[in-house]
């Protein structure tokens, strides 16, 4: 069953994004602060423009935002998506919530990994297509 997590959920939220952190590229670079994640993980679930979904299978979730060049133009960026099971289930959840938000879009993206191919599809089937390609450098 796929539902919107409330504060009662930090823990259930903390321990998948403690999963996903460890499969992410991430999690091979930067340690997760359980104390960090659980901070951000309150605040997203205290703010009306956040949400997170869950299951017995993963969780989903984002923000609602103004675009930075159009201020009346409302994205819904998600920020992690990660499951063993309900994926898709756990996406279009996320997908509902924006739209009843007014969002006149939403913002997916995928870790660069060996998934990354099958994920972009799912996502092209979804009728996403792609806007950017992030990169990074680290300077340390």
């Amino acid at each position: 069953m796929i539902r919107q997590a409330t504060l009662d959920d930090v823990d259930v939220v903390a321990e998948w994004g403690r999963k996903f952190h460890a499969y992410s590229i991430w999690g091979k670079r930067v340690p997760i602060c359980d104390e960090d994640w659980r901070q951000t993980v309150t605040k997203l679930l205290s703010s009306d423009d956040a949400a997170i979904f869950v299951s017995e299978g993963g969780f989903c979730g984002g923000l609602m935002f103004s675009m930075y060049f159009n201020n009346s133009y409302r994205i819904a960026q998600e920020l992690f998506w990660f499951a063993d099971a309900d994926g898709t289930a756990l996406r279009e959840a996320f997908e509902e919530w924006a739209q009843a938000r007014g969002a006149d879009a939403i913002q997916m993206s995928c870790i660069a990994d060996q998934r990354e191919t099958a994920v972009r599809r799912l996502f092209r089937k979804a009728g996403y297509a792609a806007t950017e390609t992030s990169l990074m450098k680290e300077v340390t």
